[in-house]
């Protein structure tokens, strides 16, 4: 079809012309004609002019009745999805009325009698065509023909296909003619055939896999690449891709080795793949791997080849003590300790001697010049121990038949400077504080074992905030440990003030947001601290859905109290365990089926933008869309702002009042069957600039809605206006506003010579069957007996 022709067939629809197609010509004048008639014999009697093919052609310039003997002349004009076939059949009951064909015009006169008109036309079969890469097939939306491929179809035939997922490739939308596309609920793409053929098509982008370092690399700077000439640094790369990992020792002289691992993430029960590595020849410290279809994590260890003589280790014979009980709380001297014994030489060998009689020979590797890694075959076994030291201070797991955890652990110190402080508590972590103070009590340095794990010179304070001296550790005393301004553990009267984990187990379409005191959201608390749980139901939660009151229970399965703060908030005290938090819904309909719920898509109409120009959802110049929500619990929302309904009657049309959070401002909202109007700033009633919307019917679409729109006066807010929105082309509703007032549910008429509303026609505001106002040609008239 061509492109003028389908501009004719838009105008026909749109009611803006007649007169437009005769023979399927494409040189048809666009102009508005009036029905042309003959005069004919003098007669009083008048007989109906059927379109006996009103599904697929007009009939332009025909009026509904004709008057006996005179002639009268029109032309046909088709509806999308049909094609002429050059031929008309005029009857007057059995009888065959003849006519004759002239410059686009078939006339004839009229039999004292009804005539019926009948166009020769066809449906048009139009061709479907992928040029997608994820879409292989279109098939047949109908039941029982689901596997029936579809190459072309007839205009409105219901249609679907599938996307294809894609490890190594993406889109960000399918059209159908460039017109995007959701995906339904059963995972196929849906449309009707248009009256054109169908091109599905969707852009192609190859999937970016993330390429993570998750060491924290203190020997050098790595840089992570795909580009050999730029070398810029990437955190995503493509399957296929060769990424590039180099590296840079912070020290010009250093000598470091690099031990690299890379691997696939993987979701739980899925097995991790691990690529090959390989170094880069001629480059120095610089790697490669070939990228998968998978997010990637990089580890690294570096080992400095020059820390063995840097190390604090070395030099030295450590002499320690066992720390294995909870209960362990006190002090040793150096001189008073004969085992157990450790030492570590520059040459990477060492020694170790728990008691008299079992001395072992070690080696040992330096991880920093406070860390290293040693090793002793106890038993046939080759044993691996972390060791970690200050200048003073050693900590070591205990090697001996067993595999070395922080659970067993020796600490140590090197000679009598000092005096070894120690204090071990919590049984189920057997976490373990050494220390040594200066003579005025300072803490000088501290180890601190904790979850099984090490951390060295730590913050330790008072509960009022200031820092703690030695001799403020004590077994009966309230101190805290930070790592910087992080809180690792609090200790009160030789009690752990344990932070315990908080889990939820959200029924489905429940949010929630647990949070402290001070409003910050926490997944875990320290016992004796009130928690506050926020509750709502998800957006596409079904109609019938309300919230029940949380029930908390701690990991031994009593019940904690729960207080009721409002319908969505609710407190509870953390206990000494971890707890479980379970949010039930529940039917809680407050507007249960009510009719002017649901989804409505709307723009804001308003004389300076857009109030001299009609809208055209399916156009690429179509109005921004506002989407509107109201569901049956109460909440409406408009894109990311959600309201509350304060005031809704269950009628086909009336008022709706939402309000804000606080309800401090509210706003009406006019609705009547399907359509919508509010003013476009909340909280003030102003219409004259507006949103107004509708709720799509059934099966519809943004780009079956059109809307006809007259601005007649603009004049703030004694504005008036009209608006009729359209469906397929067929009128669905109609608004009016005059001045200060909002009319719903109305409808226009027309006098002779207009079809639609706008600043040249003549048209009446009839609501349940009496004229409101008159606009003619601009100019209203307000015919309402009370005003």
């Amino acid at each position: 079809m061509k492109k003028s022709s389908k501009l004719l067939l838009v105008l026909s629809l749109l009611g803006l012309g007649s007169g437009i197609l005769a023979s399927c010509g494409t040189n048809a004048n666009n102009a508005i004609v009036p029905a042309k008639v003959n005069e004919g014999a003098e007669t009083n009697l008048s007989y109906s002019i059927i379109n006996a093919s009103s599904e697929a052609a007009y009939l332009d310039g025909l009026p509904e009745k004709g008057v006996a003997h005179q002639s009268y002349s029109f032309r046909v004009s088709l509806k999308p999805g049909y094609h002429f076939n050059d031929k008309i059949t005029i009857t007057s009951g059995e009888t065959n009325v003849s006519y004759t064909f002239k410059d686009a015009y078939y006339t004839f006169e009229m039999p004292e009698a009804d005539v019926a008109i009948a166009v020769d036309v066809g449906k048009t079969d139009f061709t479907i065509k992928s040029t997608s890469y994820f879409v292989s097939n279109v098939y047949l939306d109908q039941e029982g023909e689901n596997d029936v491929i579809a190459r072309s179809a007839l205009p409105g035939t219901a249609l679907k296909f599938e996307a294809h997922p894609d490890e190594d490739f993406e889109f960000t939308a399918i059209t159908m003619n460039g017109k995007t596309l959701e995906e339904g609920d059963d995972g196929f793409y849906h449309f009707n055939m248009p009256t054109r053929p169908v091109i599905i098509s969707s852009d192609k982008i190859a999937v970016k896999y993330d390429v993570t370092m998750t060491s924290e690399l203190a020997l050098s700077t790595a840089t992570i690449y795909t580009n050999t000439e730029t070398k810029a640094p990437i955190t995503q790369a493509v399957k296929g891709e060769k990424v590039y990992l180099a590296f840079t020792p912070k020290e010009e002289d250093a000598s470091v080795k690099y031990e690299i691992t890379v691997k696939t993430l993987v979701d739980e029960g899925e097995y991790s793949q691990k690529l090959t590595v390989n170094k880069e020849e001629n480059v120095e410290n610089t790697y490669s791997f070939e990228m998968v279809s998978k997010n990637i994590e990089i580890t690294v260890k570096e080992i400095d080849l020059s820390l063995y003589n840097k190390s604090v280790l070395v030099n030295k014979e450590w002499r320690g003590v066992n720390l294995s009980r909870e209960d362990m709380y006190g002090t040793i001297s150096y001189s008073a300790v004969s085992y157990p014994l450790v030492s570590f030489e520059e040459d990477g060998s060492g020694s170790m001697q728990n008691t008299s009689y079992n001395e072992y020979d070690t080696t040992w590797e330096p991880i920093s010049t406070h860390e290293a890694r040693v090793t002793a075959n106890i038993y046939s076994k080759t044993r691996v121990a972390e060791a970690v030291a200050t200048e003073h201070i050693l900590a070591m797991q205990f090697i001996s038949y067993s595999t070395p955890s922080w659970k067993d652990a020796n600490f140590y110190i090197a000679d009598d400077t000092y005096v070894l402080h120690y204090y071990t508590f919590n049984s189920n972590d057997n976490d373990r504080l050494v220390w040594i103070e200066d003579a005025n009590h300072n803490i000088v340095e501290n180890i601190f074992v904790h979850d099984n794990a090490y951390k060295t010179n730590l913050t330790i304070k008072k509960e009022d905030g200031s820092l703690a001296l030695g001799t403020d550790i004590t077994k009966s005393s309230h101190f805290i440990i930070y790592d910087g301004e992080n809180k690792l553990i609090e200790i009160a009267n030789g009690k752990v003030v344990v932070e315990n984990t908080i889990s939820v187990e959200p029924a489905q379409y429940v949010n929630y947001e647990l949070k402290n005191a001070a409003g910050n959201i926490i997944s875990s608390s320290i016992n004796g601290v009130t928690v506050t749980i926020h509750v709502s139901l998800a957006e596409n939660a079904p109609d019938n859905l309300g919230i029940k009151r949380p029930l908390v229970k701690d990991s031994s399965g009593s019940s904690v109290s729960v207080t009721k703060v409002d319908d969505e908030t609710y407190t509870f005290v953390m206990p000494e365990k971890a707890v479980t938090i379970t949010i039930l819904t529940m039917d809680f309909n407050t507007y249960k089926d009510y009719a002017a719920l649901g989804s409505y898509i709307s723009y804001n109409f308003y004389y300076n933008y857009n109030g001299k120009e009609d809208a055209d959802f399916s156009s690429n110049s179509k109005p921004t869309i506002v989407k509107w929500d109201f569901n049956s619990a109460g909440e409406a929302t408009m894109g990311s702002q959600t309201y509350t309904i304060t005031s809704l009657e269950n009628t086909p049309e009336g008022d709706m009042v939402i309000s804000d959070a606080d309800e401090t401002e509210s706003t009406t909202i006019k609705y009547s069957n399907g359509l919508m109007v509010t003013p476009f700033s909340f909280g003030y009633e102003y219409w004259s600039d507006v949103y107004i919307g509708i709720r799509l019917p059934e099966g519809k679409t943004e780009a079956d809605v059109k809307v006809q729109t007259h601005y007649v006066k603009s004049a703030g807010t004694e504005s008036i206006w009209a608006a009729s929105f359209l469906v397929s082309d067929e009128v669905f509703g109609s608004i009016f506003c005059y001045k200060k007032e909002v009319f719903m549910g109305v409808t226009f008429t027309y006098e002779e010579g207009s079809t639609r509303i706008g600043k040249d026609s003549s048209y009446h505001v009839v609501k349940d069957g009496k004229t409101l106002f008159d606009v003619i040609k601009g100019v209203t008239t307000d015919k309402r007996e009370t005003k």
